[in-house]
């Protein structure tokens, strides 16, 4: 008797945690829509797949349309979590502290994963990451950084 909803690699989605979805399928998807804002923005494919840990082909592939994961087209099409992504790219981009991007970059994650997943996050960065992503977006309204 078949597994209801396998998914080919050996765990059925019932016992599926919503990480192991974002791992494989959200964060690549976060990570296209980073390197397309960022690269639009006028960066290097070099300097973005230097912040993003990827390769500058991987970069290229994102930007052409040849990768981008499941959930892309959907974070692209939403208009909150598309202004986020092209904030946390501006703070990539900046001179803000590593520590301040790692920060924005993870609060970028969580809230976009809680979102696809409808599932709220119980990592310990992700407890502010909404607080975070609102004062990015605040400063963005009054033209600071970026």
């Amino acid at each position: 008797m078949p597994k209801s909803g396998h998914n080919g690699g050996g765990v059925s989605r019932i016992a599926e945690m919503p990480c192991e979805l974002a791992a494989r399928e959200i964060i690549p998807s976060i990570r296209a829509a980073l390197a397309i804002a960022m690269v639009k923005k006028g960066a290097s494919r070099y300097r973005v797949a230097s912040l993003l840990g990827l390769t500058p082909a991987a970069v290229t592939y994102y930007v052409t349309g040849r990768r981008g994961g499941r959930y892309l087209k959907e974070i692209l099409a939403d208009e909150e979590m598309r202004r986020l992504v092209e904030r946390v790219g501006d703070v990539l981009l900046g001179e803000a502290p590593i520590r301040e991007k790692e920060k924005a970059f993870k609060a970028l994650i969580c809230y976009i994963c809680s979102r696809l997943n409808r599932y709220e996050c119980s990592a310990p960065f992700a407890r502010d990451s909404e607080e975070l992503l609102a004062s990015l977006e605040k400063e963005a309204s009054r033209g600071v950084g970026g």
